[in-house]
């Protein structure tokens, strides 16, 4: 209603159906009640859809979180998994390659007696012989294990059981004159290929003494 109609209706006075003006007045402050009301209500719901929206990507994003957190435990468990097969392989490895060596010194020490490198292996004796055996199946065992130990083994300590495979087969079947010498040349091999394995097992495994 206009400032112009309520001067109207002054003017008239009684002659002036002033209910018609109390429903007209009535009706604009319903109708601007009502406009405000909506409005609100209209903020309402699109506060409440952004609350939805933000609790829905919470929720995805919080399901994305645990899934990554389930990956990477995954994973690490699988790395320590490696990890403690990688030590087991090199710990048995030392062990077999430490066994042959001992066997070889213990070897050597039945010839410390000038002119015993000269006597036929027939006449060093039973404990001699039993000795002998020992070593040969160390040397057996190392080279048998292998095979599954290259799964976890670096390239350079794989290369240094091939180098000791190879030229301890020289040695035995060629390149000894007697058992002194193969002993001796043996040793040195299996010394060489023991240091070799240990520094890359320290390497491999982060041990101190491994290098960067």
């Amino acid at each position: 209603m206009q400032p112009s109609d309520l001067q109207v209706a002054v003017s008239q006075g009684a002659d002036f159906p002033w209910w018609a003006l109390f429903a007209i007045v009535s009706a604009s402050g319903v109708g601007a009640y009502l406009a405000t009301y909506l409005a609100k209500k209209g903020e309402a719901r699109a506060l409440r859809e952004d609350f939805e929206s933000i609790r829905s990507q919470l929720k995805a994003t919080t399901a994305d979180a645990e899934e990554i957190k389930q990956a990477l435990f995954g994973k690490s468990w699988r790395s320590q998994q490696q990890w403690s097969a990688r030590e087991a392989q090199y710990r048995d490895l030392l062990g077999q390659l430490y066994t042959f060596k001992t066997f070889l010194l213990e070897l050597s020490e039945f010839y410390l007696t000038p002119g015993s490198e000269h006597t036929p292996d027939n006449q060093m004796g039973p404990n001699f012989e039993n000795v002998r055996g020992k070593a040969k199946t160390a040397s057996t065992e190392i080279f048998r294990s292998s095979g599954t130990a290259a799964m976890y083994l670096s390239p350079e300590a794989l290369a240094s059981l091939d180098k000791l495979r190879s030229e301890h087969w020289l040695l035995e079947s060629f390149g000894a004159v007697s058992t002194a010498d193969y002993v001796h040349e043996a040793f040195k091999l299996a010394s060489e290929a023991y240091e070799n394995v240990l520094a890359e097992a320290k390497q491999t495994l982060g041990l101190p003494g491994g290098g960067a």
